[in-house]
């Protein structure tokens, strides 16, 4: 189950629109593995890696926010993936999603 996870967030059009590749893709893998060793956690490393997918599978052209509601253990899941789709080197969860309009 692990590898098929993993495989499919390696794919080539998770995070197209982000310009976030293979590389990107297997440091952040790794930044959950290290995370979730170091600080106790609710889940494991793979549901942050399908969290992470489905954030880089929304087209970038889509209005909206994401917001991470609650922190365990002072860990968080969206600040690695914030400053790889954001280009910052400190957390800017909320600055790289467009805000919702509306209708």
């Amino acid at each position: 189950m692990q590898r098929t996870v993993v495989e499919r967030f390696y794919h080539p059009e998770v995070g197209k629109d982000y310009a976030v590749d293979r590389a990107a893709k297997e440091h952040l893998v790794d930044q959950f593995k290290e995370i979730t060793e170091r600080v106790p956690s609710g889940t494991s490393w793979l549901i942050h890696v399908v969290l992470a997918q489905a954030i880089m599978e929304v087209p970038r052209a889509q209005e909206g926010i994401v917001v991470e509601c609650g922190v365990y253990k002072r860990r968080q899941l969206l600040q690695p993936v914030a400053r790889m789709r954001s280009g910052r080197t400190q957390p800017a969860v909320l600055r790289f999603f467009r805000r919702p309009t509306r209708r």
